[in-house]
């Protein structure tokens, strides 16, 4: 599974804003991971909407930070941490385009971190 994360982690890294696509890759993510059944037949909006984005982060996880500024050449630039208090882990993801696109990196990190730490 982690080389799917970092897989789709690269793959969201270069989206420039929401990529249905992309969304049916986390989906399938969540199936494999046990968050989501088969039979579930809403794919989230998980690269438009903060919220959904939210959806796909592991439990225990919150949204700790959002960054959202314009770099010099006035592109954005996004960025989004969340943590774990027990034990305590923190993630992030940071130069993304949207704010969405960051959280989704930020879930898909933290389940990464959950994984090697044997939290899963």
């Amino acid at each position: 599974m982690t080389d799917t994360y970092e897989a789709l982690i690269a793959r969201l890294g270069t989206l420039q804003g929401p990529d249905r696509m992309a969304e049916c890759a986390i989906y399938k993510m969540l199936i494999e991971a046990g968050k989501l059944r088969p039979e579930d037949p809403i794919v989230k909006h998980y690269t438009a909407s903060i919220d959904a984005a939210l959806t796909s982060a592991p439990e225990g996880w919150r949204l700790a930070n959002l960054w959202e500024a314009a770099n010099p050449k006035d592109r954005p630039w996004c960025g989004a941490a969340l943590r774990r208090d027990t034990p305590y882990r923190a993630v992030k993801a940071l130069g993304a385009k949207t704010l969405p696109l960051a959280v989704c990196i930020a879930c898909l990190r933290a389940r990464q971190a959950d994984k090697e730490d044997g939290v899963v």
